[in-house]
């Protein structure tokens, strides 16, 4: 496993549906949704989830990920637990099962993500409930699908975390 160090721009999450466990969450309007019923959450907790869904599986090191929540301001790892505490009870009995906290290191997002990628910076409330029901488990890594929305010019694609990031 690796720790993330840059992950990149958090601008690559724009378009994206993330569908992991029961759970999707829709980077554009920042929604979560359980077993399709939506759930309430803040912007940080959606701006911490969405670190985790960009890099499943990989190692968040607790100061890559607080500089990354709380840019140019001093915070104490206590204020990251407390927010790792509190999407872990926005999850449900389920957040224990995707979070894993890594003792002095960092956290990890356990669970499989499957990523719907959309060229337009919206999706429609169809647009989400099509992507919600083609993004059952992959055996390939990445697969070009047929477009959800018609009115996309480009196609889909669905990624599926780099191999570097699975467990072995």
């Amino acid at each position: 496993m690796r720790e993330s160090g840059d992950p990149g721009s958090r601008a690559t999450a724009a378009g994206r549906f993330f569908r992991f466990g029961p759970f999707g969450f829709c980077a554009v309007q920042r929604d979560l949704w359980h077993l399709d019923q939506p759930l309430a959450i803040t912007p940080r907790l959606c701006d911490l989830l969405e670190l985790f869904l960009e890099h499943p599986r990989c190692l968040l090191g607790k100061q890559w990920l607080l500089d990354q929540l709380w840019p140019g301001i001093y915070v104490t790892d206590n204020s990251l637990s407390q927010a790792v505490s509190a999407l872990r009870r926005v999850l449900g009995c389920d957040g224990q099962r995707f979070i894993r906290t890594e003792a002095r290191r960092g956290f990890r997002f356990i669970c499989a993500v499957h990523v719907v990628q959309s060229g337009s910076t919206s999706f429609t409330p169809e647009a989400l409930a099509q992507a919600r029901a083609v993004t059952a488990p992959l055996t390939s890594y990445t697969v070009a699908l047929e477009s959800i929305d018609s009115s996309s010019p480009r196609p889909l694609n669905v990624i599926v975390p780099a191999a570097s990031c699975l467990p072995r």
